[in-house]
């Protein structure tokens, strides 16, 4: 599917679903939260079920997206998952107030997700990947 907001590539080695953010809109937020259940109806039945989920999260171009939208967003697209194996998140953010919000927006919530986002700058893409390929408890 084409996204306006978003730029999605599933790579296969290693499998990293990544999202790029081209803008921090709802509608970008909305589309994300689209884009991350057709990637879970695409897992449901398939070896990917026996290993964690690995999403690489951009948002070096757009900047932070509204989290208080997003949480509202992404806790409605948790219950329809909740079936699909634990989720690491790397994000990529362009400067430190994005990591600082990211960071602290992290560590609410949920304590089963406590340790399964990093945040990075976008110069640290491939350091990124090697965190998610490293996330191995399910």
């Amino acid at each position: 599917m084409n996204y306006k907001h978003l730029n999605i590539i599933n790579h296969e080695d290693p499998p990293v679903f990544e999202v790029i953010f081209a803008d921090n809109s709802r509608s970008a937020v909305d589309e994300y939260v689209e884009a991350v259940l057709q990637f879970a109806e695409s897992l449901r039945g398939t070896e990917a079920m026996n290993r964690p989920i690995w999403l690489l999260i951009d948002v070096t171009q757009s900047g932070i997206y509204s989290l208080q939208y997003s949480r509202t967003k992404i806790g409605e697209l948790v219950k329809q998952i909740n079936d699909i194996p634990k989720a690491y998140f790397a994000y990529l953010v362009e400067d430190a107030q994005d990591r600082y919000v990211i960071e602290n927006f992290s560590m609410t919530g949920n304590p089963r997700q406590k340790d399964t986002r990093q945040v990075f700058t976008g110069a640290e893409r491939d350091k990124a990947i090697m965190w998610l390929i490293e996330q191995t408890e399910l």
